[in-house]
C-alpha cells in the first residue's frame, strides 16, 4: 500500500525555492493558492517533512513541478527517520516541536480532496496542452486558447420555417438575428443533465476539456472531480465486457489506491462527480442503442452527479429523459477577435513589436467587404483556426481565396471520418472521398443555378438518388435507392456537417461559400450544369449571369479554378459586349467612346479613356478607369480635367434646372470660374461668357433667382450643352431611356467585374489577358468576333 504522505528531496526543495523565488510568492501566498488554510504545510513542504500526499501533489501543481520528480520517493513516512515532527511556524520563524501522535484515517472529505489532486496530476499531463489541427509543431495551453461559446436554448433543426421565410432574407442581404445564447456558465448553473449539440469543429471537445480544467481549478463546480470521457474509449471497452456498466467503468478509469469500489459508490451517491462525455455521434450505430441505454440507467441510479453530453446535431437520434438540449452557437465578432488574439499570442513566430501585431491585421482583413465569405468561415472555430494559420506566415490571406475554400472542405470531409455513428450506413460507405465531393458539387450546382441557397428535403435526396444510380454498377429498384439515398443525407449531415437541416426538413449548405465554391468546381472539372432538367453549356450560362451579384462569386471562383482560363474569359467578354450590341443607342455609346480617347493626345490608356468618359458621362464613376490606369486619378491630362470640371458644370446646371436651390446656384458660380485654372481657346471663352452674362445676378432675391432656374433653366442648360458639345465633344450622343441608362450601367459594372478577374491571379495566357483588356469598351472587338 503506498504511503500516504510525502516529502521532498534535498534538489526538490532548491526547485520549489526558485520557482517560488521566480513568481515573487510567499509561503503564505502559496499556501492560499493551494486552498490551504496556514502556511504550516508550505513549510513543511520546503523543509523537506512530511506532508499529506495529496497537499504535496497540489503544491506541486501550482508551483509547476512534477511532483515526481520534487518527492523524495525512496523513503516514506512510515520510516522512523521520516516521522511528521508536528513543527508549527511562530512569528520570525520560530520553530516549536511538537509531539509525533498517531495520525487518525482519513476523513471522506480528506479522500475526496486527495482524488481530485492525483487525477486533475493525470489530467494536466494528457489535456492540458491543445495540438494545432493544421500544423503539427504548434500547440496551445487549453486554458489560454479556449474562447467562450454561446448556446442556444432552441435547436435550429426543429424550427418551423419555410424555404421562403430563409432564401427571402438571405437574396435581400438581410441577416437572419441569431436568438440570444446562454453563456457555458449560466447553462452549468441551471441544468445538472446537459447535452451539447453542434457542428463538427463547432469547439465541443475543447469545451469539455476546458470545463474540466476549470473545474479541477475551483472556477466551476468546484465541490465536483470531473471526468472527461471521450465515448469512443467506452465503446471499445464494451467490446470486451458486454456486460458492463457505468460504474464498472469508472472504476476501471479512476485507478488510484484511494478509490475502492465502496469509496467509488459513497462518491457517486453524494453527487460527487461530474462526467463530461464527448463525442456521442462517435458511438457506432450497431452498438449505440444498449449504449445510450447504460447511460441512462446510470443516470437514474446516481441522479445528482453532474452530466455533461456532446454530440455532433445530425446524430442525435435518442431522446435522454431529463437532460437539457442547446445548441453551440456560431461564433460572433467578439468570440472570433477574442480567439485570433488568443491565438497570436502562442504564436511559435515571433511578432515585430514595432509593427500592429497580426491579430488586428487579420481582424483588419477579415472586415474588408471583399472577405465577408471568409468571416462567414470564421464563424466556425476550426475554420477560424485554418485561417489563422493561412494569415500567420506572410500576413496576407491567400490571394486566391478558392485556396482556403478548397483547404476547408477537406478539413471537413478528412475530420467527419471520426464520427462512427454512420460509417456503416448501406449506400454512403460505398462512395471514395472524390465520389462525396462529387456529389457535394453536385448538389450545389443544381440547386444554385434554380436560384436556392435553402431547400427542401426531397429536393436533395432526389439529386442523390440521381446520382447513385449514375454510379451503379447494376439496376438498383427504386425503394432501396430512396433508402441509400436518405442515408448518404444522414451521413453527409453527421460526418461532416457541411449540408445542415436549417429548419425542419430544410437544408442548406453549412456555409454559402461552400456552395459557390462547389458550383464553381462543378463547371471546371464537369463542363455542365443541370438547370430545370436540361445540361446546358455552362461558361454560357455562367456569362449571361455576368452582371448578377449572386453569380459573380460562383464566376470568380471559376476562372480561378481553371487550369487554363482562356477560353472562359473569351466566353464571358463575348457575353458581355452582348448585353449592349443589339441597341443602336448604345452602340453610338460605345462608338463615341472610342473617337473620344482617339482625338485625344495623351499617355494614358486608350481603354483607360473610354471607361473614364463612360463613367463621367452617366455618373457610373471612375472605378474601371483607375483600375486599367492608375495615372488617371494620380496625374491626369489636363485635357481629361478640365473635360471632368465640364462634366460637372453640365449636372450642376440639369439638377439647377429640375429642382434648384440657391446654394447648387452658388456652386455653379464656383464651377464656372475656370479660365483661372485651365487654358482655354478663345473660341470656348467667349461662348462660356455669353453663357455667364445670361445667368441672373446673385444679388438678386433667392425667390427671383430660383424662379429664373424654373422658367429658363432648362433652356440655358440646353445651350451649355451645346457648347460643351461643340468644343469638346462631350455629351454630343443622343439622350437614352431609362431602361437604356439601366442596360448600360449592368455592362459598366460588368466591365469592372470582368476586369478584377481578369487581374485575379487566374491562369490566363499572356497575349490573351492583354488582347481581352485592351479591347473593353469597343464596338464589335475582333477577339470576340469568332465566338457563337
Amino acid at each position: 500500500m503506498s504511503k500516504r504522505s510525502l516529502k521532498s528531496s534535498s534538489s526538490g526543495q532548491a526547485r520549489a525555492k526558485q520557482a517560488m523565488t521566480r513568481r515573487g510568492w510567499t509561503q503564505a501566498y502559496l499556501a492560499t493558492e493551494a486552498g490551504l488554510s496556514t502556511r504550516n504545510s508550505v513549510w513543511k513542504f520546503l523543509s523537506g517533512r512530511p506532508v499529506e500526499r495529496y497537499i504535496f501533489m497540489e503544491l506541486c501543481f501550482q508551483l509547476g513541478l512534477d511532483w515526481e520528480e520534487i518527492a523524495d520517493l525512496p523513503q516514506g513516512e512510515d520510516d522512523p527517520d521520516n516521522v511528521d515532527e508536528g513543527v508549527s511556524i511562530e512569528a520570525g520563524d520560530r520553530l516549536v516541536m511538537e509531539a509525533t501522535v498517531p495520525q487518525p484515517p482519513p476523513s471522506l472529505e480528506e479522500t475526496y480532496l486527495a482524488v481530485k489532486a492525483k487525477l486533475r496530476y493525470q489530467f494536466f499531463k494528457q489535456y492540458s496542452r491543445v495540438q494545432s489541427s493544421f500544423n503539427l509543431t504548434q500547440q496551445f495551453a487549453l486554458d489560454e486558447i479556449y474562447t467562450d461559446l454561446s448556446l442556444l436554448p432552441h435547436l435550429s433543426h426543429q424550427q418551423w420555417l419555410e424555404v421562403d421565410d430563409l432564401q427571402g432574407s438571405l437574396l435581400q442581404g438581410v441577416t437572419q438575428p441569431q436568438p440570444m445564447g446562454l453563456s457555458i456558465q449560466e447553462a452549468i448553473d441551471h441544468h445538472g443533465h446537459l447535452i451539447i449539440l453542434g457542428r463538427p469543429g463547432s469547439g465541443k471537445t475543447t469545451l469539455l476539456k476546458y470545463l474540466a480544467l476549470q473545474c479541477y481549478n475551483s472556477q466551476i463546480q468546484p465541490d465536483h472531480i470531473p471526468v472527461f470521457i471521450p465515448l469512443r474509449d467506452i465503446e471499445r471497452y464494451q467490446q470486451h465486457e458486454p456486460d458492463w456498466s457505468m460504474t464498472d467503468y469508472l472504476q476501471t478509469l479512476l485507478v488510484i489506491e484511494e478509490i475502492t469500489p465502496e469509496l467509488q459508490t459513497e462518491l457517486l451517491q453524494q453527487g460527487k462527480f461530474w462526467l463530461l462525455l464527448d463525442a456521442l455521434d462517435e458511438i457506432s450505430r450497431k452498438t449505440s442503442e444498449k449504449f445510450l441505454q447504460k447511460i441512462q440507467e446510470f443516470v437514474q441510479s446516481f441522479p445528482n452527479n453532474n452530466i455533461l453530453i456532446t454530440s455532433r446535431i445530425a446524430a442525435q437520434n435518442y431522446f435522454f429523459t431529463g437532460f437539457t438540449y442547446l445548441e453551440v452557437a456560431n461564433a460572433n465578432e467578439h468570440q472570433i477577435k477574442s480567439y485570433i488574439d488568443n491565438w497570436f499570442n502562442q504564436s511559435v513566430v515571433p511578432e515585430d513589436n514595432d509593427k500592429i501585431s497580426k491579430s488586428d491585421q487579420l481582424l483588419a482583413h477579415l472586415r474588408r467587404p471583399e472577405n465577408r465569405f471568409v468571416l462567414e468561415l470564421a464563424k466556425t472555430p476550426l475554420l477560424l483556426e485554418l485561417i489563422c494559420c493561412a494569415f500567420q506566415e506572410r500576413a496576407q490571406l491567400p490571394s486566391k481565396p478558392a485556396k482556403l475554400y478548397k483547404e476547408g472542405l477537406n478539413v471537413l470531409l478528412n475530420r467527419g471520418s471520426r464520427s462512427q455513428a454512420f460509417q456503416t450506413d448501406y449506400g454512403y460507405n460505398e462512395l471514395t472521398l472524390p465520389q462525396k465531393l462529387k456529389l457535394l458539387s453536385e448538389i450545389a450546382a443544381r440547386m444554385f443555378a434554380q436560384g436556392y441557397f435553402y431547400f427542401e428535403k426531397d429536393q436533395v435526396l432526389l439529386i442523390i438518388q440521381q446520382y447513385l444510380a449514375s454510379i451503379a454498377s447494376a439496376p438498383v429498384s427504386g425503394d432501396l435507392l430512396w433508402l441509400k439515398s436518405e442515408n448518404v443525407l444522414r451521413a453527409i449531415q453527421v460526418q461532416h456537417g457541411l449540408l445542415v437541416e436549417q429548419a425542419k426538413a430544410v437544408y442548406c449548405f453549412s456555409h454559402v461559400i461552400f456552395q459557390e465554391y462547389l458550383t464553381a468546381q462543378q463547371w471546371v472539372f464537369c463542363k455542365k450544369l443541370a438547370i430545370a432538367d436540361s445540361v446546358v453549356n455552362d461558361p454560357e450560362i455562367i456569362a449571361q449571369r455576368l452582371t448578377d451579384p449572386h453569380w459573380q462569386e460562383v464566376i470568380a471562383l471559376a476562372i480561378s479554378l481553371a487550369p487554363l482560363a482562356d477560353d472562359f474569359l473569351l466566353q464571358l467578354k463575348f457575353e458581355l459586349d452582348h448585353l449592349v450590341a443589339s441597341d443602336a443607342g448604345l452602340i453610338a455609346v460605345i462608338k463615341y467612346l472610342d473617337t473620344k480617347s482617339e482625338l485625344l493626345q495623351t499617355n494614358h490608356k486608350p481603354v483607360a479613356i473610354r471607361a473614364f468618359y463612360l463613367g463621367i458621362l452617366y455618373d457610373f464613376g471612375l472605378n474601371l478607369a483607375t483600375r486599367l490606369d492608375q495615372s488617371l486619378s494620380e496625374n491626369p491630362h489636363q485635357e481629361i480635367s478640365l473635360d471632368l470640371q465640364l462634366i460637372r458644370i453640365l449636372s450642376l446646371a440639369q439638377s439647377l434646372a429640375q429642382n434648384p436651390t440657391f446654394e447648387q446656384y452658388l456652386n455653379l458660380g464656383f464651377a464656372l470660374d475656370i479660365e483661372r485654372k485651365f487654358s482655354l481657346t478663345p473660341a470656348l471663352t467667349k461662348a462660356l461668357q455669353i453663357c455667364k452674362e445670361q445667368l441672373p445676378s446673385p444679388m438678386e432675391e433667392k425667390s427671383s433667382l430660383l424662379q429664373w432656374w424654373r422658367m429658363q433653366g432648362p433652356d440655358w442648360y440646353q445651350g451649355m450643352k451645346t457648347i460643351v458639345c461643340q468644343h469638346h465633344q462631350l455629351g454630343c450622343v443622343a439622350e437614352l431611356s431609362p431602361s437604356q441608362i439601366n442596360l448600360l450601367r449592368q455592362y459598366y459594372h460588368g466591365l469592372v467585374f470582368f476586369h478584377k478577374c481578369l487581374h485575379s491571379g487566374c491562369y490566363v495566357s499572356p497575349a490573351v489577358q492583354a488582347e481581352l483588356e485592351n479591347n473593353l469598351l469597343i464596338y464589335a472587338p475582333s477577339i470576340s468576333s469568332n465566338l457563337p
